[in-house]
């Protein structure tokens, strides 16, 4: 086996997921390139918050805020201490927002990973948005279908045991189409009544 490239996988594990796209007309460069790009962010995304937990920096700016508010009522002349306390102030509610976003089971990190990889699939290699369900007189229950192998060969490099499931997957692939469907009314109803007027300033 090769060794890992930048985007964390080997060529075994690229040829692999060329494997699922077999007969299908698609720059198979492209696609690599677009899913490099996206293992990267995803692993910059998850080496980042390895080396500054939420939690943790939530507490420490909580704490500079409490110094800075202290200082702040004892010299309350003295230039920056107000924009100090104001800048640690930002800082505790944006990792408060975070922790909330990462609370139980949700994760962020990988709702990107997901999205891209589906986006991959239907803008870049044109797949339909969607997986098939045996018949259960053939005693099948699982879903299946070349996106979800798709999707396997693609996640399962980078979250390994982590990987979902295929009713994970149908969920995610369900929820990424009520979101783009969810895009696409709002989109429509933008486009009939814009927010910004175009008939400003005229009589």
């Amino acid at each position: 086996m090769t060794a890992n490239d930048e985007a964390g996988l080997t060529d075994e594990q690229w040829e692999a997921i060329a494997e699922t796209l077999a007969g299908r007309d698609v720059d198979l460069d492209h696609v690599r390139r677009e899913l490099a790009e996206l293992f990267r962010g995803f692993l910059m995304f998850r080496a980042r918050r390895a080396r500054n937990p939420f939690r943790k920096e939530r507490d420490r700016w909580r704490h500079i805020y409490k110094l800075a508010s202290e200082l702040v009522a004892q010299m309350p002349g003295l230039a920056g201490l107000a924009e100090a306390k104001r800048q640690a102030e930002v800082r505790v509610e944006y990792y408060e927002m975070a922790c909330q976003a990462f609370s139980g089971k949700r994760d962020p990190h990988h709702d990107f990973l997901y999205g891209g990889i589906l986006r991959i699939w239907t803008d870049v290699i044109g797949g339909k948005l969607g997986v098939s369900h045996p018949s259960p007189a053939k005693g099948g229950s699982s879903p299946y279908g070349p996106l979800v192998r798709y999707f396997v060969a693609c996640v399962g490099p980078i979250l390994a045991d982590q990987t979902p499931g295929p009713h994970g997957i149908e969920a995610i692939v369900d929820r990424e189409g009520r979101a783009r469907e969810h895009t696409d009314a709002l989109g429509r109803r933008w486009a009939k009544k814009p927010f910004i007027r175009t008939d400003r300033g005229r009589r």
